[in-house]
């Protein structure tokens, strides 16, 4: 019985029947307590090994497949619960109108009709990716990222972000003195047509404080107002300045020889 649970489950360990018969002989004169004694331990070693192998297989097929990295760009849908990129969604697809949302197609003529990907051709992400570094490169944005919409049996690109802002005028107002104003313009730095920001904006503010103390205002009050034209992607900048009091040199006293002429005075 034993012989034929052996031969069934473990055939690998009893084929070579010449290593049976020697292993027999071999311990055959320990008796057959012995004999079976060292038959359970091959058993028992047989059995661990094959369930080793197997769970080592079964845990290798049990492994999931590594995700795959997807690599397609950045077009997002609008509507699309999934988010999923339209170049998998529409690739190949008649772009049938493309929208610009934030800066008008006029502002940016002529780039329109020079991007890659032009209405009434199939959708291509490697033309939308160089359509959306023409359009940043215009300088009139400050970032920038497409969304597509189906339309019919094509689908309709949507070109939005962030527009740059540009400085329009530049107004002071309030400044003790005749020519302090203008001084206080020129030394802001703000030129119309350059790029606006924040940081250049306090800047400019570091800098008619500095003027206005070489002046002997050391305490002034300096407010701002900004008005944007969003169609021109312009702000006006307006400044009120109350300059507060003037340090001055006191009276200035001379002591020494009364009888010292003027003239030798000045080459005291």
């Amino acid at each position: 019985m034993l012989y034929r649970v052996t031969r069934l489950y473990f055939p690998r360990f009893l084929e070579n029947r010449n290593l049976q018969r020697k292993t027999a002989r071999k311990i055959g004169h320990f008796g057959p307590s012995a004999a079976s004694l060292l038959l359970v331990c091959i058993l028992v070693f047989g059995f661990c090994t094959q369930t080793f192998a197997n769970a080592e297989t079964s845990g290798a097929q049990s492994l999931p497949d590594s995700p795959v990295p997807n690599t397609h760009a950045g077009l997002q849908t609008v509507t699309g619960a999934q988010d999923e990129p339209a170049t998998m969604q529409w690739q190949g697809l008649t772009v049938r109108r493309i929208i610009y949302e934030v800066v008008s197609a006029g502002r940016l003529s002529p780039i329109p009709e020079l991007l890659a990907q032009q209405p009434g051709k199939p959708l291509s992400a490697d033309a939308v990716r160089e359509s959306l570094r023409q359009l940043y490169a215009s300088g009139l944005f400050d970032s920038i990222e497409v969304a597509g919409v189906p339309d019919g049996d094509g689908v309709d690109l949507i070109f939005r972000g962030q527009p740059r802002s540009f400085i329009g005028t530049v107004w002071v107002d309030g400044a003790k003195g005749a020519t302090m104003n203008a001084q206080l313009e020129r030394a802001s730095q703000l030129s119309a047509g350059t790029r606006f920001s924040e940081a250049k904006l306090a800047i400019a503010m570091k800098q008619m404080r500095d003027t206005l103390a070489e002046n002997g205002f050391n305490e002034p009050q300096i407010t701002h107002e900004e008005s944007p034209h969003q169609n021109e992607q312009l702000v006006d900048i307006a400044f009120k300045v109350i300059s507060g009091p003037q340090a001055r040199i006191g009276q200035v006293e001379l002591s020494g020889d009364a009888g010292m002429s003027a003239q030798s005075f000045r080459h005291y």
